[in-house]
């Protein structure tokens, strides 16, 4: 009985290293706590001449009302983490399309470097607002 109640000492420690009630699902958590146990297990058991070799957690089965609570905070954080792939695509295709029409005014203004210097002074303001936007945008 008292091994059961050191058990119970060192698995209570265990658990309040985990930071969210959804992390006890993470492999990496389970090992940590595992390792734990283990470690814990040797210290207070050694002494009793009880060998510990290993711990192994095969299920960990939180209360109905922590899993209620979990379901629910994984769910929106995998929507946040679907909204922020979609915010980098548009923020990329953005950018293309920036780089398209700056592409596209610099392909006018040289065309009208070439052929004909009154189209340039036309354009003239178009570039000098596109260098102005550069520098903000950089800033």
């Amino acid at each position: 009985m008292l091994s059961l109640s050191i058990l119970h000492l060192i698995l209570r420690e265990a658990v309040k290293t985990v930071k969210q009630s959804q992390d006890f699902f993470l492999k990496n958590v389970q090992q940590k706590l595992q390792a734990y146990m283990e470690n814990g297990l040797i210290e207070n058991l050694q002494d009793r001449g009880v060998i510990v070799t290993a711990v192994l957690f095969r299920d960990i089965t939180l209360p109905q009302v922590v899993t209620y609570a979990v379901i629910p905070t994984k769910e929106r954080q995998e929507q946040l983490e679907r909204e922020k792939s979609q915010l980098k695509i548009v923020e990329q295709q953005a950018q293309q399309q920036v780089k398209q029409a700056e592409a596209r005014e610099m392909a006018v203004v040289a065309d009208a470097n070439t052929k004909k210097p009154w189209l340039m002074r036309k354009h003239m303001p178009l570039l000098k607002k596109q260098k102005l936007r550069k520098k903000l945008i950089n800033y």
